[in-house]
């Protein structure tokens, strides 16, 4: 893992409700900013992610948002930076 990396977290939150949404930065302000989501929102509703599958997702791009459905097995789905829920939800 390079030094980059290591310094990455993953964030996670259900902003609309409905569907989950992660995202690997360097920091809270960053991932709200990729998800498209006001700071203080995600501050008080999202928080850091140590799900295996949540992490490997988020890493593989860092920056690049990811939602699934919250009851939803199947696989995240890459989202546009700055947009937290895919368009057909």
């Amino acid at each position: 893992m390079n030094e980059r990396a290591a310094k990455l977290k993953v964030f996670g939150s259900i902003p609309d409700g409905r569907n989950r949404c992660i995202v690997a930065a360097p920091s809270l302000k960053a991932a709200a900013e990729a998800m498209g989501v006001a700071y203080r929102y995600l501050r008080a509703y999202g928080s850091q992610t140590f799900n295996v599958e949540e992490v490997g997702t988020a890493m593989a791009e860092p920056g690049i948002p990811f939602a699934r459905h919250m009851n939803s097995t199947t696989p995240f789905i890459r989202l546009e930076r700055g947009r937290h829920k895919p368009d057909a939800s």
